[in-house]
């Protein structure tokens, strides 16, 4: 059998199977991701051109042409751009669309309400919008249009009605404009997924909290949610994403009394940043959530400069009472969660590990720390002698390596010995990690990436990260 007559035998919907694969594996190397930039080189345009078959299949398959990314400032000023993107959205008619609209500069904010056509683009080419990512002036802009423009008024059961997942980042000097204050649920009925960053939620009150399936937001979204009732409940939220507001804008974070609970009946992921030494968000608010079926909980600090000396943790007597009342009150009402994944360094402690409600309550456990020096004047091995381990760089025949990076290797397998001596399980990436915890749960090493059983967030930036770091080819080395 040729290589023609083998292709002839594939069902048409198998091929259509294959090619969304290709189309979301290509997706993965975009920062954009999930969204799509048109290019000729990448699928799904690049498979038009293999051959007349195959473009005809790609060009009738409406859902590998479902996500897209649009510069906004290119509609406002292009004709032929419009031209390429109206091309894109006529392959997706029928099927609901995921929109990154670019929002335009500061400087260019007016051209939104001079130009009014950007929003007759949108309803002529793309009527179904269900996910849509975009910035402040777009986000007012497009709340201007359907709320006081007559021939657009109309449109909201169009784009506002079908709109099932929002997503925009209110800077410092942006926000809300007043006119839309709790008019979301108006505009937008039909929410399920949120991601709204700001450093006030003033306007968003009206938040229709118990239809939301997943909610990104920093903490003081809950506590302005929460101004009346002491008990607040989120009925169907999935996923949760909290981040602490802007340190530069902060206001003194609410006290939260005993009788104050946040209550999420069907919540199975949880992410939490706390960028903060000593966890001060995390331990305020992390005992008044009620979680039942919680299944990962990740917290997470992206900042590597924290300043932190590993022998200092083997003597600690950290406080994480807040930690074990947490998990006391998911496990009265529920099985307990079964993950806990945190890059945090406050958690690189023995106490922690050594509390008995962490030992009993959960099935794995991996705290993960960056072994790679972040400042770049320094090497490797200096970045260990920082840490503490440089008295503890001994060869296997008890001399100390003179060679730099026998040195390391070393320090490493000393650092790994001595978590591994308090029964820790120690793995080490050619990446430069290094995960430390337990797994109870078979065919669940540390290091390994998570697959939720889940419907994630249309924002979910996980599988790019994932293909990201498995391009890499790091491989896990346990000590």
């Amino acid at each position: 059998m040729n290589d023609e007559s083998l292709f002839n035998s594939i069902p048409i919907e198998l091929m259509c199977e294959i090619f969304s694969s290709v189309t979301f594996l290509d997706s993965l190397s975009l920062s954009t991701y999930p969204f799509h930039i048109p290019a000729s080189h990448r699928a799904p345009l690049l498979l038009t051109k293999v051959c007349s078959q195959w473009r005809n299949i790609v060009l009738k398959t409406p859902t590998l042409w479902s996500s897209l990314a649009i510069d906004m400032e290119r509609i406002l000023g292009s004709e032929p751009k419009r031209t390429f993107y109206r091309f894109w959205l006529d392959r997706a008619w029928g099927t609901p669309i995921s929109l990154y609209i670019i929002d335009v500069r500061r400087s260019d904010a007016a051209l939104l309400k001079n130009h009014n056509d950007w929003i007759d683009f949108l309803l002529d080419n793309a009527p179904h919008i269900k996910h849509l990512l975009t910035g402040p002036h777009v986000f007012n802009a497009l709340l201007h249009a359907l709320s006081f423009k007559p021939d657009h008024r109309n449109s909201r059961t169009m784009i506002g009605g079908r709109l099932e997942g929002i997503s925009c980042v209110f800077n410092a000097t942006d926000s809300l404009h007043y006119p839309f204050y709790d008019q979301t649920s108006i505009i937008f009925p039909n929410l399920r997924q949120v991601d709204i960053a700001s450093t006030s939620y003033q306007g968003f009150a009206d938040l229709q909290i118990h239809k939301l399936t997943h909610l990104s937001a920093n903490f003081s979204l809950l506590e302005f949610l929460q101004s009346n009732p002491h008990t607040l409940t989120f009925p169907k939220l999935i996923e949760l994403y909290l981040y602490p507001p802007a340190r530069t804008l902060r206001q003194p974070p609410k006290e939260l009394d005993e009788s104050h609970r946040f209550v999420f009946p069907e919540l199975q992921f949880l992410k939490i940043f706390d960028p903060t030494e000593g966890l001060p968000d995390t331990r305020r608010i992390l005992p008044h959530f009620e979680c039942p079926k919680l299944d990962t909980l990740q917290i997470e600090n992206l900042n590597p400069m924290m300043k932190l000396n590993q022998t200092d943790r083997l003597h600690s007597t950290g406080d994480f009472e807040f930690f074990a009342k947490f998990l006391e009150t998911t496990s009265r009402s529920g099985a307990g969660i079964k993950y806990f994944v945190t890059r945090h360094r406050d958690f690189l402690d023995k106490a922690f590990f050594d509390h008995p409600a962490v030992r009993s309550g959960i099935e794995f456990v991996q705290v993960m720390m960056s072994t790679k020096n972040p400042s770049r004047s320094l090497s490797n091995y200096y970045y260990w002698s920082q840490l503490g381990w440089d008295t503890h760089a001994l060869a296997a025949d008890g001399t100390v390596p003179t060679d730099p990076a026998a040195r390391t290797e070393a320090q490493k397998r000393s650092f790994a010995n001595t978590w591994k001596a308090h029964g820790l399980e120690v793995v080490f990436s050619t990446d430069s990690k290094a995960y430390i915890g337990w797994s109870r749960i078979r065919g669940r090493a540390l290091g390994k990436s998570f697959v939720k059983s889940w419907t994630t967030a249309f924002w979910d930036k996980a599988p790019y990260v994932e293909c990201i770091e498995q391009s890499r080819g790091a491989e896990l080395i346990p000590y």
